[in-house]
């Protein structure tokens, strides 16, 4: 069944009863889109968690309306179920909700307490400025749940197999993207590479007097010590930090970013780390801003 709501409707509540833990994922009906709700599925699967499929329609002519959201209702529909014959086991629901879409996708995580939201690129290319300045962007300003933007031309290729690349600089932010990173590559039994990054940009002592290079040097001894299981490469990046995880992306199943490090409210958005790998990244992208705990382990 697909159900059509206004965004934070009266409707969302019996739309997702019984997900609270889902993955949630925007469908625009395009390439893109798809892949990031095969990406997403796989993921439901592995973790056992339902899957929200969420698709808005917001036509310039309110007289279109109708038609779209009819046609919107029949693609979602057909795409859930794509869904459930791939991943038997996987409850998966279909939601057309009328309005921008990052509103939307805002809404129903809180909704459902969601592990992460997951959106598609505009393009294969690099992401749009339609995607940046609305989706992704305005997912990541809530700050509540990671967003993936799922990116490549074919992101399931390295999803088993591949590698998480996950970037460190001293920051809350970036320990909780550690956090997502090893928690990540332990469901996926795959190897983390750890980037970190003591520049200028972030060096300098902290507020307790611990400098940046001791922080970090404090950070890895942890997750070593938290996830012995989990297969560790850490490296020194040399230069710029997002020139560093790129490199390092070749054959990665997912790279993992913090969102803000020291002096984020200083640089503008455009400057940001997130922005920066987004860009150019070969894989799926990770952007964490708050602790992740809660919805990874609840």
């Amino acid at each position: 069944m697909v159900m059509t709501l206004r965004s934070g409707g009266p409707a969302m509540s019996t739309a997702v009863e019984n997900t609270t833990g889902a993955l949630v994922v925007g469908y625009a009906g395009s390439r893109q889109s798809r892949w990031a709700v095969e990406w997403t599925a796989a993921e439901a699967y592995l973790r056992r968690r339902a899957l929200v499929v969420l698709s808005t329609v917001d036509p310039a002519d309110p007289s279109d309306l109708e038609g779209i959201r009819v046609a919107a209702q029949a693609d979602v529909r057909a795409v859930v179920g794509e869904v459930r014959d791939a991943y038997p086991g996987v409850t998966a629901h279909g939601l057309v909700s009328t309005g921008a879409p990052a509103p939307a996708l805002s809404a129903l995580a809180d909704q459902v307490t969601a592990v992460f939201v997951a959106v598609g690129t505009s393009g294969a290319g690099a992401v749009t400025p339609a995607l940046t300045g609305s989706t992704a962007a305005g997912l990541v300003r809530q700050g509540r749940w990671p967003t993936i933007v799922v990116r490549g031309e074919r992101p399931l290729q390295h999803l088993h197999g591949g590698h998480v690349v996950v970037g460190l600089d001293g920051s809350p932010a970036s320990e909780h993207a550690a956090e997502f990173a090893f928690h990540f590559a332990g469901l996926h039994d795959c190897p983390v590479h750890l980037v970190h990054s003591t520049s200028a940009e972030h060096s300098g002592p902290t507020p307790d007097g611990v400098t940046v290079d001791e922080l970090v040097g404090c950070q890895i001894a942890d997750w070593n010590l938290r996830c012995p299981d989990v297969r560790l490469y850490v490296e020194r990046a040399s230069g710029s930090l997002a020139r560093s995880l790129l490199r390092r992306t070749a054959g990665a199943a997912l790279l993992v970013v913090g969102e803000h490090g020291h002096g984020a409210g200083r640089r503008k958005p455009q400057g940001s780390l997130s922005h920066q790998v987004l860009r150019h990244a070969p894989c799926p992208v990770a952007i964490v801003r708050e602790p992740v705990h809660a919805v990874l382990t609840g």
